[in-house]
């Protein structure tokens, strides 16, 4: 396991603005702690970079794992899953209409990612539904 640096921790976390740079989740409600994903994994070549580093929560840190693509469940053509630094997360997702509980793949990374990440888990979408009840918007957080 590579250490990462409290200080760098610190950072990552602030630019993403305290939620998972996957599905959103604010971390100030989940009690198991966030980690610092290497988006291209250290397994496959990647290094403990600023550009190489994503906030995100154990949901989506456990299912992410070395994985850098996966097929698209509409086409079945492998492709890239999101990359939180290079690509901007309202272009591959969007929510479901009223309330925004489930997320939707505007593109095959973004199919690619929901499939692989599991990021329409029941659970998951049942928090988000409760942060809507709450007034809590997941849909606002992030890189645009």
């Amino acid at each position: 396991m590579t250490r990462i640096a409290h200080e760098l921790r610190v950072r990552v976390r602030e630019r993403a603005a305290q939620c998972c740079e996957y599905c959103r989740l604010p971390d100030r409600l989940h009690i198991g702690g966030f980690e610092v994903d290497h988006i291209i994994p250290v397994s496959r070549g990647g290094q403990t970079l600023w550009d190489n580093l994503a906030y995100a929560c154990p949901h989506c840190n456990d299912r992410k794992w070395a994985h850098v693509d996966s097929p698209d469940p509409v086409t079945g053509d492998v492709v890239a899953l999101f990359h939180p630094r290079n690509d901007h997360w309202h272009d591959h997702f969007e929510w479901a209409a009223d309330p925004a509980c489930e997320v939707h793949g505007k593109t095959p990374t973004g199919r690619a990612t929901i499939a692989c990440l599991q990021l329409n888990h029941p659970e998951l979408v049942a928090i988000r539904c409760e942060l809507v009840k709450l007034g809590i918007s997941v849909a606002s957080h992030g890189n645009g």
